[in-house]
C-alpha cells in the first residue's frame, strides 16, 4: 500500500500541532507544509521535520505540485472555500478543518468541485472517527438500548478566550470567526451526527455580538443559543461561548435513561471521564488519537475502501444549519450577498 503524500496548508496553532500526527497514521505521510510566504514554510518544515524532511512552499506554489496526493487545509474561516475549490481543482484530495464554510451556497459549490475533480473532500470534524462517538451514535439510535427512545438532546461547548492573538482571528468579522462558527458548530454537528436528522422548521437562537475589531465595521458572536425540534420529535437544546467560563456537555435523555459526557469532542485526552449511561461508566480514553483516526479513514476513503466521514451531504447539511443560526442571531457575511 503506497502511503498518502500530505500537505498541510497553514502554518497555525492547529496546524503545527497536528501535522505530526499525519506519520502515526496508518497509510499517511507529511511530505509538505504551505504558508502564504516560503519563508514561514521554511520555518515550520524546520519546526516538524523529525524521522524525514518535509518539503515547505508557498501556497500558491503548493497548486502546482504534482508530488502531493491530499492537503490538510488549516487556513482562516473565510479562505476555506476558496482553496478547497482551487485545490481540488489542482487534481488534490482535501481534508479541511471546520468549519467547512459559512452557507449551504459555498459547501454545494464545494463538493461540486470535488465531483468534477473526481477527488475527496472532507470536513474535518475528527471527534466523529472516535469510538466513544460511535458508541453515543448507537444508542442514541437504538430504541431497544440503555436510554430506551431518544427524546432529547443537551449539547454545549463554551470556551473562554483570552489571548489576543487568538482573539485577533475568532473575533473577526472579516475572517468570518465568531463563537457560533469557532466553536458552536462542534454542539450543533454532534446533535445532527448522532439524531441522524436534520433541524425542522422551528429552529430558533439567541445571540450577543461583540464589538468590532478595530478597522473593521461588522462584528460577529461572542455567544449564541439555540433550540430546534427534529423531524422524529426529538428536541435539541445546546449554545456555545467564547467569553464564558468553561462548560463542555453532552446529555442524550431518552425515555428509559440518560447518557452524560464533559469530554463529548476529547474523548481522547488522558484526563477524559468515562461516559455515564445510567450510572454505569464507559471508558474510552484509550480508544486512539481522534485525528490520527481521522486521517486513517480518509486514506481508507481515498482508496475506495470505506465511504467519506462525514459525508459531502452531511456536510452540506451542517453549513446549512449553521447558516440559518447565523441569520438568526443578526450574523451576517459577504457569501450572504454574492454568488459562489
Amino acid at each position: 500500500m503506497t502511503d498518502l503524500r500530505w500537505a498541510v496548508l497553514g502554518t497555525g496553532r492547529i496546524a503545527m500541532g497536528v501535522a505530526p500526527k499525519l506519520d502515526n497514521a496508518l497509510g499517511c505521510c507529511l511530505s509538505c507544509i504551505a504558508s502564504r510566504t516560503a519563508e514561514r514554510a521554511c520555518e515550520a518544515a524546520r519546526e516538524l521535520e523529525h524521522d524525514h524532511p518535509v518539503s515547505p512552499c508557498d501556497d500558491k506554489a503548493l497548486l502546482e505540485r504534482t508530488d502531493i496526493d491530499a492537503v490538510y487545509v488549516t487556513v482562516p474561516n473565510h479562505l476555506h472555500t476558496k482553496w478547497c475549490i482551487a485545490l481540488l481543482e489542482s487534481g488534490k484530495h482535501v481534508l479541511c478543518e471546520k468549519p467547512l464554510c459559512a452557507s449551504e451556497a459555498e459547501a454545494r459549490a464545494i463538493f461540486d468541485a470535488a465531483k468534477r475533480a473526481k477527488r475527496l473532500c472532507t470536513e474535518g470534524f475528527m471527534y466523529l472517527h472516535h469510538p466513544q462517538t460511535q458508541r453515543l451514535a448507537e444508542i442514541a439510535q437504538d430504541p431497544n438500548g440503555p436510554i430506551g427512545n431518544l427524546k432529547e438532546i443537551r449539547a454545549w461547548r463554551d470556551v473562554r478566550m483570552t489571548d489576543p492573538h487568538i482573539l485577533s482571528t475568532r473575533l473577526s468579522h472579516a475572517m468570518q470567526g465568531g463563537a457560533l462558527m469557532d466553536v458552536g458548530c462542534y454542539p450543533v454537528s454532534i446533535a445532527r451526527y448522532l439524531a441522524g436528522e436534520e433541524p425542522g422548521d422551528d429552529l430558533t437562537a439567541e445571540g450577543m455580538l461583540a464589538q468590532p475589531l478595530p478597522g473593521e465595521s461588522s462584528s460577529v458572536d461572542q455567544m449564541c443559543q439555540f433550540k430546534w425540534t427534529f423531524p422524529s420529535g426529538v428536541t435539541c437544546i445546546g449554545g456555545t461561548s467564547i467569553v464564558s467560563d468553561h462548560k463542555v456537555l453532552l446529555e442524550l435523555i431518552g425515555d428509559k435513561g440518560t447518557v452524560t459526557t464533559t469530554y463529548p469532542f476529547s474523548p481522547d485526552l488522558p484526563e477524559a471521564p468515562p461516559v455515564d449511561v445510567n450510572g454505569v461508566p464507559e471508558w474510552f480514553a484509550d480508544a486512539g488519537d481522534k485525528f490520527v483516526l481521522q486521517f486513517e479513514r480518509f486514506a481508507r476513503a481515498v482508496r475506495g475502501e470505506v465511504e467519506p466521514l462525514p459525508s459531502p451531504q452531511w456536510s452540506i447539511g451542517q453549513a446549512r444549519t449553521i447558516e440559518r443560526l447565523r441569520k438568526l442571531i443578526g450574523l451576517r457575511f459577504d457569501v450572504d450577498e454574492a454568488s459562489v
